[in-house]
């Protein structure tokens, strides 16, 4: 195996990044919370109910503390717009999410900035085109056809569980191009311990047998794995993401270094299956109720309708149902809670002077349930995305599934190919159901999801 690289700042000579987070916030209305914890107990315990809290006590901009980490809780449309489109520049990514994401995914596409985002934008320029995502397609129709046969009938079927392993087993197998049972678990454990150890950790030091030291040890184990396969990858003609991906060359000519490339390859990982999980596992949550047995029926027809055994790329722009399904779940369950950003001068947000290197808070959760802009906005109801309705339509940024401007999400296609090659593979064969009373609590940190992992009882059609 390769010796681990350490991932470095992609522009750590600008000054700004050598600057402190600013803590002088006190002109601004909001809490701190408890004494070195701040909020993080009531954010795990209830994220919704703690974003409902602030907007009610102190507004759409409001002081949060996450951790030792003081910040902002940036909540309103309008603020979002502008913290996302960042026309002056002023909005680092990378600094917003040093002390969080960072920390194991630094150089990430998503947590670098400005120019240097937009060079590496670039490198994917190829990895997400029309010709790979028809190479993608091929891979999946018959890796989640071959991996959902054998779940038959079952009660007590925990859903959250079995699409996690089926969706990074594919994901190895799309991204890196190994269909390895026994590496995957090895990635899975390894982005379990980065995920719900690492960065949920409280003392962030490596000290053994502590949270952060088992997620520095994922990220490690992680990156050492990727940066093994590159030698082979450049030498093959592979159609998997990776065998693209380190065959990208700068403006010079030359091959992508293994330092630039290696954290955007653990983010895609990441993102491609994590994203994925959680929305499919927080719309068979809806669908399973009784009440929405009609919608579980109406989503099956889509596919039926088709009478394909596999998805041509050319089907998917034509499911509209079943995009304003994963849409309505998006909405209601972001699979980001905070988009994080730090400004680099002074600005101003909802009306207050925010100071230079002031950690923002950006979460979509509020917008996308604002009543001024979606009728019944707890109510999961794929229709109101249609034409007829359009409820979206009222404001660009209630809704932010994919967050928004310079950094949106480049890979939003992908995530929306692959759910809907699952679902064609198993609404024709199955049904699902919850209990008439089942009503789980949702966790929204680290991943939006029943905490029960969503026992269904599935059966064979």
């Amino acid at each position: 195996m390769m010796p681990h690289v350490e991932v470095k700042s992609t522009e750590a000579n600008n000054s700004y990044k050598q600057q402190l987070d600013n803590k002088d916030l006190s002109h601004i209305p909001g809490t701190k919370g408890w004494p070195l914890l701040g909020e993080v107990i009531p954010l795990i315990r209830d994220f919704n109910a703690l974003v409902n809290r602030h907007v009610e006590q102190y507004g759409h901009v409001s002081r949060l503390k996450m951790g030792i980490q003081l910040g902002l809780l940036v909540t309103h449309p309008d603020d979002l717009q502008k913290i996302y489109l960042d026309k002056d520049k002023n909005m680092s990514s990378e600094m917003g999410y040093q002390e969080t994401l960072g920390r194991f995914y630094g150089g990430g596409l998503a947590l670098i900035d400005f120019d240097v985002h937009k060079a590496h934008r670039r490198i994917f320029q190829n990895v997400f085109k029309t010709q790979a995502m028809h190479g993608y397609l091929e891979i999946m129709n018959p890796t989640l056809k071959d991996g959902i046969k054998d779940w038959g009938e079952k009660t007590n079927f925990h859903f959250f569980d079995e699409i996690q392993g089926l969706l990074l087993n594919q994901a190895c197998d799309i991204f890196l191009g190994i269909d390895d049972p026994i590496a995957a678990k090895k990635l899975s454990q390894a982005f379990l311990d980065i995920n719900e150890k690492g960065l949920m950790a409280i003392i962030r030091a490596e000290v053994p047998g502590l949270a952060f030291s088992k997620g520095m040890s994922g990220k490690r184990f992680l990156y050492d794995y990727l940066q093994s396969l590159f030698a082979e990858k450049r030498q093959n003609e592979g159609l998997d993401l990776m065998s693209i991906l380190v065959k990208e060359r700068d403006e010079d000519g030359n091959y992508w270094s293994d330092e630039v490339l290696l954290p955007h390859l653990a983010f895609l990982l990441f993102g491609a299956h994590d994203t994925t999980t959680s929305t499919l596992t927080n719309l068979f949550m809806y669908l399973a109720r009784p009440e929405n047995h009609h919608l579980q029926q109406r989503l099956r027809d889509c596919f039926v309708a088709l009478d394909k055994d596999n998805l041509d790329y050319e089907d998917l722009a034509d499911l509209k149902f079943v995009e304003h399904c994963l849409l309505e779940t998006l909405r209601l369950h972001p699979p980001v809670p905070f988009n994080m950003r730090r400004t680099l001068t002074q600005t101003t947000i909802g009306g207050f002077t925010v100071p230079a290197n002031t950690v923002l808070y950006n979460t979509p959760v509020w917008a996308g349930r604002d009543p001024d802009t979606w009728t019944d906005p707890l109510t999961f109801d794929p229709d109101r995305w249609g034409d007829e309705r359009g409820e979206q339509k009222k404001h660009s940024f209630a809704f932010i599934g994919f967050g928004g401007g310079a950094h949106k999400c480049i890979g939003m296609h992908f995530a929306f190919m692959q759910a809907k090659v699952f679902l064609h593979q198993f609404m024709p064969q199955y049904s699902f159901s919850t209990p008439s009373d089942y009503s789980p609590k949702v966790q929204v940190v680290p991943m939006p999801k029943p905490v029960d992992n969503l026992p269904l009882t599935i059966k064979r059609i």
